[in-house]
């Protein structure tokens, strides 16, 4: 399981990430859960394995992805110069 970062608006405090979760054959996985560790954020992709998730701007992330069928991935995301960085955990 993956997630793509499709992009990042910022709109003062908050910052809004779009993208996708897809499989290892690049499928889109619908109706997995995003949770950001620590916080009350989450979603759920739509049908085309695309979501929208809103953060707080300027901090370091970890987000929890989780589907049927697919082993638990956790994955980090740092916001520099108004982008959005994979990190490795």
């Amino acid at each position: 399981m993956a997630l793509l970062v499709l992009g990042q608006k910022g709109h003062g405090q908050y910052a809004t990430i779009k993208g996708k979760v897809i499989d290892q054959l690049a499928a889109p996985i619908a109706g997995a859960k995003l949770k950001v560790i620590g916080f009350a954020n989450e979603t759920t992709t739509a049908k085309d394995g695309t979501y929208t998730l809103k953060v707080l701007s300027g901090l370091r992330i970890r987000i929890e992805i989780t589907a049927e069928g697919y082993q638990k991935s956790i994955l980090g995301l740092s916001p520099v110069d108004g982008r959005i960085y994979h990190e490795t955990i």
